[in-house]
């Protein structure tokens, strides 16, 4: 019998597939409470951080929550590939952290 071949492609030709996680408010809404929550979820904003944004907001300081948690875009790119939201999802996503101030 021949020995195995060792496999230099880098491919794992039975590895399980990555899963993906569902987070909640991932979409179109342009208000600051899911967008937080999304945010926490990702991993991109402390709990502790998004209720003193989130009073901040309600104190009609929306412009200074942006400027607070300013988020970069790669971040929020590698944060998104483990979601299973859909491209249109992550679109509109972006479209509300822009009109709320939070990418740089």
């Amino acid at each position: 019998m021949p020995a195995a071949f060792p496999n230099y492609t880098g491919v794992k030709e039975f590895a399980t597939p990555e899963r993906k996680t569902r987070v909640n408010g991932i979409n179109g809404s342009n208000s600051l409470n899911s967008v937080l929550n999304a945010l926490t979820d990702l991993g991109l904003c402390t709990s502790s951080l998004s209720k003193p944004l989130l009073q901040l907001a309600a104190a009609g300081q929306i412009e200074t929550v942006g400027k607070l948690l300013p988020i970069d875009i790669q971040e929020l790119n590698r944060a998104l590939e483990k979601t299973d939201a859909s491209v249109s999802s992550r679109l509109q996503f972006k479209s509300a952290l822009t009109q709320l101030g939070f990418l740089k």
